[in-house]
């Protein structure tokens, strides 16, 4: 997850059916401008982006470098993930968006200001917060990180 660009998934219920969406995860230069559109979302009225979207969170959407599918509503708690050759690897939870396009389609296309915002499984908060809550092994099965 180096890279300023990583292509990754989510899966989405289209009806009867479940189909993968194509995100792009945006980062170094993408970023700033994909975390700025969060002011966009209704009732946000913070001044500056970064308290809203911290790095807590992945984030995809808009239309540059290229189109991404977007979450619909019922879409949050879903896995994002990426596949780095045969393997499938979580790397966020679908979060919130900052438009709900999915009025008449279960599967729009973003616009330049449509942003979508995943938690992030390698912030190092969220995985103290897993480790804390889901590594306990006595509740079960410990919760270990590769």
């Amino acid at each position: 997850m180096s890279a300023e660009t990583v292509k990754a998934s989510f899966m989405s219920v289209m009806g009867k059916s479940i189909e993968k969406k194509q995100i792009t995860i945006k980062q170094g230069k993408w970023r700033d401008a994909c975390v700025e559109d969060a002011k966009k979302a209704d009732g946000i009225t913070a001044k500056n982006a970064k308290d809203i979207v911290t790095d807590n969170f992945l984030c995809s959407g808009g239309i540059e470098p290229n189109v991404d599918d977007i979450a619909c509503k019922g879409d949050s708690g879903g896995a994002t993930f990426v596949v780095p050759g045969n393997r499938m690897v979580q790397v966020g939870i679908v979060s919130w968006g900052v438009k709900d396009l999915c009025k008449n389609t279960r599967k729009p296309k973003s616009d330049s200001h449509t942003r979508d915002y995943h938690t992030s499984l390698f912030s190092p908060e969220v995985r103290k917060f897993l480790k804390r809550y889901l590594g306990d092994e006595k509740l079960g099965a410990p919760l270990t990180f590769l």
